[in-house]
């Protein structure tokens, strides 16, 4: 049950973080609707962040999976995380500015 569970969550993390993505290529690319500079950072910060769960899940299929992938996984995860919070913060940052035009349509 374990492993079962162990080799699921990463898969369900990795689909988690490429939904978002998903969206926000369909706006894009669909829509016409291109991201500012700083949005596109994030979204590299979010594939990176997908990255390490990738890692746990090619470990399982190569054999068994040892504690060093999931901590190299989680590591490569929580770096990725925060460069992207860092990246969210400073936008954030830029849009609460009085008198921000802000960026793209209305």
């Amino acid at each position: 049950m374990f492993k079962r569970l162990a080799f699921l969550l990463p898969h369900l993390c990795v689909l988690g973080l490429l939904v978002p993505l998903v969206g926000a290529f369909v706006v894009q690319f669909g829509l016409g609707e291109f991201p500012c500079p700083l949005c596109l950072l994030q979204r590299m910060a979010m594939l990176l962040a997908a990255v390490g769960p990738a890692w746990i899940i090619l470990a399982a299929r190569k054999g068994e999976v040892t504690p060093a992938d999931v901590a190299t996984g989680g590591g490569l995860s929580v770096v990725a995380a925060v460069v992207g919070a860092c990246i969210s913060g400073r936008q954030v940052l830029l849009h609460i500015m009085p008198g921000d035009p802000g960026y793209g349509g209305t």
